[in-house]
């Protein structure tokens, strides 16, 4: 909640009720309230995810040194095997904005956090291999039911119109409120884009970590768990850009 408030802020800067308003309307997500009580890893993930968030506009608007988005770069690789997926989308947007910006010292910085994001989940990942015999973990790999549907498509030579096809549409259809909740606020960025307007480096942020929520969740097929458990990562996220919007 407090990071809601405070990347409120980031988003909407001139409003003195919205930063009051969205930690009051994530606090009514049904969602966050089962999870923070089931003891899984959900609401940890939203916590991490709202964080690198908030350090990686930080360290955009020269707030100091990258300590913090290192740290939570980190911590978004070690808790959850697809929080890489997430690190790297963010620094991949972090590089953007360092290489546009013409500062040598950010760009070398930029570079610095790359090797330290790689570093991270080579001892993860390596860790995991020594350890267990496996790069991913049993619970990542029972998310990727894409890849088991197209693997049982071509070991029994069926059509892809009886798997996958209906695999990449059950994980949209769990999808399609945010997606179709994202139309508003993409036309906004883009138009805003284009006309060059300062501090747009928040929202490219959030809407390339719903992007990557999006598509890992249709590759996933969705869930089975109550409450869209996989999206509510990013239901901050979500609520903050329509707030911008």
């Amino acid at each position: 909640m407090i990071l809601v408030a405070v990347m409120t802020r980031r988003f909407v800067p001139h409003s003195s009720w919205l930063p009051i308003a969205a930690p009051l309307a994530v606090s009514l997500s049904t969602g966050l309230a089962y999870f923070a009580v089931a003891g899984m890893d959900t609401p940890l993930f939203a916590c991490v995810l709202l964080a690198a968030a908030w350090a990686a506009v930080r360290w955009l608007d020269g707030g100091g040194r990258p300590i913090l988005l290192a740290l939570s770069l980190a911590a978004l690789v070690v808790v959850r095997a697809e929080g890489v997926a997430y690190a790297a989308t963010i620094l991949a947007v972090l590089g953007i904005f360092a290489a546009s910006g013409g500062n040598p010292a950010q760009v070398r910085a930029h570079r610095m956090l790359v090797a330290w994001a790689l570093f991270v989940a080579a001892v993860q990942f390596g860790g995991r291999w020594l350890y267990y015999g496996d790069w991913i973990s049993t619970p990542a790999l029972s998310k990727a039911f894409l890849e088991y549907a197209i693997r049982e498509t071509r070991r029994l030579h069926l059509s892809y119109s009886v798997l996958v096809l209906p695999t990449l549409r059950h994980g949209f259809d769990y999808q399609w409120r945010v997606l179709l909740g994202l139309v508003v606020p993409v036309a906004a960025l883009l138009v805003e884009s284009r006309r060059r307007t300062r501090g747009l480096e928040a929202a490219w942020i959030g809407l390339s970590l719903i992007a990557v929520n999006a598509l890992l969740i249709v590759l996933a097929a969705g869930d089975w768990m109550p409450y869209q458990r996989l999206g509510i990562a990013v239901w901050p996220l979500v609520l903050l850009l329509g707030g911008w919007t």
